[in-house]
């Protein structure tokens, strides 16, 4: 492509990206993460190292021959957990800011081994409050206590765990097809606030498309660290595979229990385009344990997973969560059979299909049968 086009092209993606974005309150400027008196501005980081790894997929050819194209950002909505969608320039697809800021302050206080008020009251806040709800009082003085060195830097790997977890869920809709289907088979437009849809196959259906986009965010993460010691490598240096790679599945897990704490405080009365967080985490945990049974994650991943989630439930007052993350220290038989009933939600005809193969950049991870 010519560089005149192509400066025309990434001119018109910001424009695209800018005016999606204005639907969820505006891009939110990283720069403001930079203030020093941030006990976590790292987090401008991590989101940079995620957008850097999102857009190494740029210029990747699908099936039709169409190169990858991406626009991303944070939003200032503080109502949504993210959003995709697709525009003539390309793909976009973002995350809310209330999303960093919750998972950081929650990984924070989960961060110290012993349980007690007032950080546990702030972890129940963090993970069951309505989005916009204004912090409670003393809650700045809570994360400042917890903010010692060896906390932040326990917090800054599970952020970068949990927010990513998030990010490239919603990366994986433009990536393995999800946008394309749903414009091109179902008529609609992914875009979160754009989905009026009330057919309840529909409704099947895009439900299955967040489990597959739980499932391909979840596996890049585990299946990278399992193939590369220098990768995400915690603060006590602890370089052992199965820790390595269930630190990584734990910091997805918190982001999927702090999901239902939003989704709770949101009023959702009921599943429509996105399943609820019990049946996504059933899925998770099932997609873990099946890789581990068939080598492509190390022998011990569940055990040590387990392991970590019992040391956070001491901190988790909400019934609900807490519920939620005790399903990840049984033996995973339940769990297990839910996520194969899961992976046969929607039965799709060859020409469906075909869509996805056409359009996906990268793997697409099924439970029962290989990637393609």
């Amino acid at each position: 492509m010519p560089s005149d086009r192509r400066v025309v092209m990434q001119d018109q993606a910001a424009e695209d990206f800018k005016a999606f974005a204005k639907r969820y309150g505006g891009v939110f400027d990283l720069r403001a993460f930079d203030h020093p008196s941030s006990p976590q501005r790292w987090i401008g980081e991590i989101l940079g190292g995620l957008e850097t790894l999102t857009r190494s997929y740029v210029g990747d050819r699908n099936g039709r021959g169409e190169a990858y194209a991406a626009e991303s950002g944070l939003f200032e909505n503080m109502e949504v957990n993210g959003a995709a969608s697709r525009r003539s320039s390309g793909y976009l697809f973002g995350m809310t800011l209330g999303v960093p800021l919750r998972l950081a302050n929650a990984t924070l206080l989960l961060a110290h081994d012993e349980a007690f008020e007032p950080r546990t009251t702030a972890i129940d806040y963090l993970l069951s409050a309505p989005p916009s709800a204004e912090d409670p009082e003393g809650f700045e003085a809570v994360i400042m206590e917890a903010a010692d060195p060896q906390a932040l830097a326990w917090s800054r790997s599970m952020t970068f765990f949990s927010v990513g977890f998030v990010w490239m869920h919603e990366a994986f809709h433009t990536l393995i097809g999800h946008v394309d289907f749903a414009r091109d088979i179902l008529g609609l437009d992914m875009d979160e606030l754009s989905l009026t849809a009330n057919d309840p196959f529909y409704h099947e259906v895009l439900q299955a498309m967040e489990l597959d986009a739980d499932g391909a965010a979840l596996t890049n993460f585990c299946l990278t660290v399992a193939g590369r010691p220098r990768f995400g490598i915690c603060a006590d240096g602890n370089l052992d595979p199965p820790y390595r790679v269930a630190q990584a599945a734990e910091g997805a897990f918190i982001a999927l229990a702090a999901i239902e704490g939003r989704r709770s405080a949101l009023t959702h009365a009921s599943e429509t385009s996105h399943p609820w967080p019990s049946r996504r985490i059933a899925s998770a945990r099932g997609l873990l344990s099946t890789f581990e049974r068939r080598g492509h994650l190390p022998k011990g991943t569940m055990v040590e997973l387990a392991r970590r989630i019992e040391r956070l439930l001491p901190h988790i007052q909400n019934p609900q969560i807490l519920s939620l993350l005790s399903v990840l220290t049984t033996d995973g038989k339940v769990a297990e059979g839910d996520a194969g009933r899961l992976s046969e939600l929607i039965q799709l005809g060859r020409s469906e299909l075909k869509v996805f193969e056409e359009t996906s950049f990268a793997p697409r991870v099924r439970l029962n049968g290989p990637s393609n």
